[in-house]
């Protein structure tokens, strides 16, 4: 990508192209990813259920974990208070409240004032509760 962005601005004499490359770069190292689990399942109505979110940063050059928050969703609402990284990056919510059906479950992260990493959300997590 920085040997395109040098071609480029030298053909153009655009700096726009240094600008972006910057941009890309800042995305690139503190973009981040989020792991979702869950119990095993299918679960039973009332059982407790627990779900464990990990992120973690993309960029090989990043230094540091993430720190911040994670904010649960079910059925694309938020549920709960949003749970505190961990040291490791990692946080969990758990509930007995999930009604008969398969719900699908994601963790959004807020990165905290002090970070330089980026928020993301996880991919959707089934899951599945039988009466």
């Amino acid at each position: 990508m920085h040997s395109n962005c040098v071609f480029d601005m030298r053909a153009t004499g655009n700096t726009d192209f240094a600008r972006t490359y910057l941009v890309t770069q800042r995305i690139l190292t503190d973009s981040t990813t989020i792991s979702l689990t869950d119990d095993a399942e299918p679960s039973q109505v009332g059982e407790s259920v627990t779900f464990t979110a990990f992120v973690a940063a993309n960029g090989s050059a990043a230094t540091g974990i993430p720190s911040g928050t994670l904010q649960f969703a079910v059925d694309g609402s938020n549920v709960g208070e949003p749970v505190k990284v961990d040291a490791t990056g990692r946080a969990t919510w758990g509930t007995s409240r999930l009604k008969v059906g398969t719900h699908p479950v994601t963790a959004r992260y807020v990165p905290s004032a002090d970070t330089l990493f980026l928020p993301s959300t996880s991919l959707e997590k089934l899951h599945t509760i039988r009466p």
